[in-house]
């Protein structure tokens, strides 16, 4: 086989090019061409002993190992999985680390072997956390190594249950060029670890950085190639964290566990809806009670809007938690169906306690904020409204209508605003209010917000 001639390798991405530049032309990085001797590939041996399998064959019901953690099981669908790859990203500070060494302490409390590989921090940075979390006498093996190859040593001297390695970005291979956590290095790094754990039957977690725009750090690969990838997310100077599921093979990705951080580590919020809800009890302006799916699970949130006079030319749309761009969509249809005007009002809109969602159905909840603030009257503190608004006015059926009228009912709520499509729930003693339109919306809670003053 012929050689190739002489060329150059970038030492960040590892793209070679025919002649030295002063900048790699894949990475843009600056000063990282090296010349490389002369290689010949060497082929591969096939061998001819794979058997095909067809879709008739039996398979044993998965079996999983429950973390100790209840909102990291819901995440995660009920728990790991032997042999599953779990990456797990987030801001720096945010409790990373703290969770992966509380889950380790849970599952050394089950007689398993423990390996803990952190790069980034020393061994006496490692026994404060411990300390401070009071895991400090449980059996987990501690190591910072961050060298590839001994990190696979130690795995098959010992073959632990569970294996952390934080972070993917400090691992290194000396097979590999290039520096710790440039795309070569994270790739094979990944790449043999999960290979390794498969072979082994071991659960792997690995921890990734996030860039600037809350993104996983290193190549798309390896997101391919973990089971499961989880985000941490949490507002600056909240103590709330949230970990959302991107993807999961071994469960749903629409789930979300709810944890508060608190000076001896992160504390799972069973009952999260009476964290968002506030406890004041009033009939208040701009505020309504949106019962929000997230997975499996059912969570009210409280979502305010204040309407005020613009003071400048351009009026201000501020949202916190929401889609801006839906906002604006919705502005558009109370004004071209309802006859509202909104164009010279600066709007605020906010969902309490710093979570974000996506659910259609905030629509009605938003929409009668916005049109409580502007009218100024009172919206009943004891009734949930959702539903999707169609650019037409109308209001579609949600998903999930039992479940989000359970959920209401079972925090005391007596009044429920929804579709007029929605199917009629039995066994609830929640009044169900079904809505046709916003104009039909609009008159019900000018109606409502008269006897409420009448009360008065």
């Amino acid at each position: 086989m012929i050689k190739n001639q002489n060329n150059y390798k970038c030492s960040n991405c590892g793209a070679t090019a025919s002649k030295w530049s002063g900048k790699c032309h894949s990475c843009l990085e600056w000063n990282s061409l090296q010349e490389i001797e002369d290689y010949t590939p060497k082929s591969r041996s096939v061998k001819g002993d794979t058997e095909f399998f067809t879709l008739e064959s039996s398979v044993n019901e998965i079996s999983r190992i429950k973390t100790g953690i209840d909102e990291l099981d819901i995440v995660l669908g009920g728990g790991f999985v032997s042999g599953s790859g779990i990456l797990l990203g987030g801001e720096p500070g945010i409790g990373k680390s703290t969770i992966l060494m509380q889950v380790a302490s849970k599952i050394a409390d089950m007689d398993k072997k423990i390996h803990y590989y952190s790069g980034e921090e020393s061994k006496s940075q490692i026994l404060l956390r411990s300390n401070r979390l009071d895991v400090s006498q449980r059996k987990i093996q501690v190591s910072t190594l961050s060298n590839l190859e001994e990190i696979i040593l130690k795995i098959n001297e010992d073959t632990p249950s569970l294996i952390i390695v934080d972070s993917i970005q400090t691992s290194f291979s000396d097979r590999i060029e290039g520096i710790p956590g440039s795309i070569n290095q994270v790739r094979y790094t990944c790449q043999e670890l999960l290979a390794l754990c498969k072979s082994l039957n071991i659960i792997l977690i690995l921890v990734g950085h996030v860039t600037k725009d809350g993104q996983l750090a290193g190549p798309k690969t390896i997101e391919h190639m973990v089971d499961t990838v989880l985000y941490f997310e949490a507002d600056k100077g909240n103590e709330l964290r949230l970990i959302r599921t991107a993807k999961n093979r071994y469960g749903s990705t629409s789930e979300v566990g709810i944890f508060k951080m608190t000076s001896t580590g992160l504390e799972q919020i069973k009952n999260p809806s009476s964290l968002f809800l506030s406890n004041s009890g009033d009939n208040l302006t701009g505020t309504s009670v949106f019962p929000a799916n997230e997975g499996s699970r059912t969570i009210l949130l409280e979502i305010q809007a204040l309407v005020t006079p613009s003071l400048f030319a351009t009026s201000k749309r501020t949202v916190v938690g929401w889609d801006v761009s839906r906002l604006s969509m919705l502005l558009a249809v109370l004004e071209s169906r309802c006859d509202l005007t909104f164009s010279n009002l600066d709007i605020y809109l906010s969902i309490a306690s710093g979570i974000k969602t996506s659910d259609p159905a905030a629509d009605l909840a938003v929409a009668a904020a916005l049109i409580s603030s502007k009218l100024n009257f009172p919206l009943d503190s004891k009734t949930v409204i959702f539903g999707e608004i169609n650019l037409s006015g109308t209001i579609r059926e949600s998903y999930n209508t039992e479940g989000r009228i359970k959920e209401a009912e079972k925090l005391g709520f007596t009044k429920a605003l929804i579709s007029k499509n929605a199917k009629t729930i039995a066994n609830t003693k929640v009044e169900m209010k079904k809505i046709n339109g916003l104009v039909d919306f609009i008159s019900y809670l000018k109606t409502i917000s008269n006897s409420m003053d009448d009360e008065y």
